[in-house]
């Protein structure tokens, strides 16, 4: 009994540490992806003078403006991106979008326009596609591709 009861700390050990991490960026401004100075928030009221990156593990990202991205995104482990309503996450670079998409294991829902150049998802990806949302792309799209 004793043996099933340090089993269980160390597996809700285990989980909690996993998710203890995981940071939701939340835009508070149209800007640039990279724009580390007042675009993003981690509380969702105060810029954080950060910026999601390019590649994640588990964070949750809410897009709530125009955000315009110039590398390519892979979404993995878990992560979770939402494009709100009146939302824009494109990766236009001089009329162009050059910078694709990768979800890995995600969940993706968008309800704003969601433009890249490629996107690309396997089977652990999920992706929602609300009334009125647009999801372009100008290099097509591709299914367990990786």
């Amino acid at each position: 009994m004793k043996a099933a009861s340090t089993l269980l700390q160390i597996l809700l050990l285990i989980c909690c540490y996993s998710t203890s991490f995981a940071t939701t960026y939340t835009t508070l401004r149209d800007g640039a992806w990279g724009d580390e100075t007042n675009v993003w928030s981690t509380n969702g009221t105060t810029a954080c003078a950060c910026t999601p990156g390019g590649a994640f593990e588990g964070d949750d990202i809410v897009i709530n403006h125009d955000i315009t991205f110039s590398i390519n995104l892979v979404l993995d482990g878990g992560t979770l991106l939402t494009i709100n309503s009146g939302g824009i996450l494109s990766a236009t670079v001089q009329g162009q979008n050059k910078y694709d998409l990768t979800s890995k294991t995600a969940t993706i829902h968008i309800y704003g326009i969601l433009s890249v150049g490629k996107y690309a998802s396997n089977s652990g990806s999920k992706i929602t596609i609300g009334g009125g949302a647009v999801l372009a792309t100008t290099e097509g799209m591709a299914k367990d591709s990786f």
